[in-house]
């Protein structure tokens, strides 16, 4: 709901905001209200805001630099949420304030009018409000700390200020990025199609934390994924766990899938030129350290040699059991096409021995 909610206030096709604020209030026992309220530009009028709550909405389109692009979720709220307040209120003058839910008889939400009571300070924006009652969502979002770490997980390139001026802020204190102390960096940009990726890669002062250990992949501001062997080019054991980045990949859009946390087609064209381009600008920066690379890790062979094995085991594969017996357990090393580096483990190629 957190992640949904972010999106939207910062997705420039929604709200466009510069700043969220994000509050939880305990109202007794069993409820908590959570309220998420950004100075985007408001909805326009009624039709938006009913678009805003229907299930399945196709409003949005794929657009380089959002991340939202077949609705604005609002089935996570449902999911949580015993009620839900929606307030938008736009420069150009609507101001609307209803309490929707969900009717299973028309399988989409209704919404009714209220008097906006509780006005929106700013010029315009959205502020909605859900009351949890789930005893374990409860239990997390009582915590400032654990809906911080969420932000800097997805969000952490906007704290960064890699998109701009933006601020969140939880229970009114700012969320300030994962940001250690550095000793080295490079910044690059290289273009596909027309499309300006950038690459932030860092080197710390001291180790950073294991869930850091990564070169994060971010399209329309949000995390999509961690890129765990970047594309067979390590970093020695010296500084391995000093060495992380972002690479803004907003051009990726048209192969992010709908969950907004993978790719839908690693086997495109735009992907193996991303693949191809990152790795070069990663291989650059762990030189300009002055440390070597590692090549692909070894047991790469080991999981290619039980897949084999596995394989094996089924009785249309007892025929080739000799000629695999044949076959040398350890991939060939050789040049890699993408990076440059030599001798890598290639998974696929094995060396017949007579």
């Amino acid at each position: 709901m957190i992640i949904e909610a972010t999106a939207n206030s910062l997705d420039d096709q929604v709200a466009g905001a510069t700043k969220v604020a994000i509050d939880t209030k305990r109202l007794d026992k069993w409820t908590l209200q959570l309220t998420i309220t950004d100075n985007g530009k408001g909805m326009a009028n009624w039709e938006q805001l009913k678009e805003f709550h229907k299930l399945g909405s196709k409003s949005k389109k794929i657009t380089v630099g959002d991340i939202g692009f077949v609705g604005v979720g609002s089935h996570v709220y449902i999911a949580k949420a015993k009620c839900q307040h929606t307030e938008t209120k736009n420069i150009n003058g609507f101001h609307e304030r209803v309490r929707w839910h969900y009717d299973s008889s028309i399988e989409d939400t209704r919404c009714c009018t209220e008097l906006a009571t509780d006005e929106i300070k700013t010029a315009s924006g959205t502020r909605i409000t859900v009351e949890i009652t789930d005893e374990e969502d409860i239990e997390r979002l009582s915590n400032d700390e654990y809906i911080k770490d969420i932000i800097r997980r997805y969000w952490n390139a906007v704290l960064l200020g890699l998109y701009g001026d933006k601020e969140i802020t939880v229970n009114g204190e700012k969320v300030e990025p994962f940001q250690p102390e550095e000793e080295g960096h490079r910044l690059r940009d290289f273009m596909i199609n027309g499309h300006k990726y950038r690459t932030y890669f860092y080197k710390t002062k001291d180790e950073v934390p294991p869930e850091w250990h990564d070169v994060f992949i971010v399209v329309g501001k949000k995390v999509i994924t961690p890129v765990k062997d970047f594309f067979r080019v390590f970093p020695n054991e010296s500084i391995k766990n000093k060495v992380y980045g972002y690479i803004i990949a907003d051009g990726l859009i048209e192969i992010t899938n709908t969950g907004k946390d993978g790719f839908t087609n690693k086997h495109s064209w735009l992907w193996k030129e991303f693949e191809n381009k990152s790795a070069k600008e990663w291989k650059k920066f762990l030189e300009q350290l002055g440390f070597g690379i590692v090549k692909q890790r070894d047991d790469a062979s080991v999981r290619y040699t039980m897949k084999l094995d596995s394989l094996l085991k089924k009785p249309e594969w007892k025929k080739y059991e000799q000629l695999f017996k044949k076959v040398m357990q350890k991939p060939i090393k050789r040049k890699c096409p993408q990076c440059g580096t030599e001798n890598y483990y290639e998974k696929s190629s094995f060396q017949i021995i007579s």
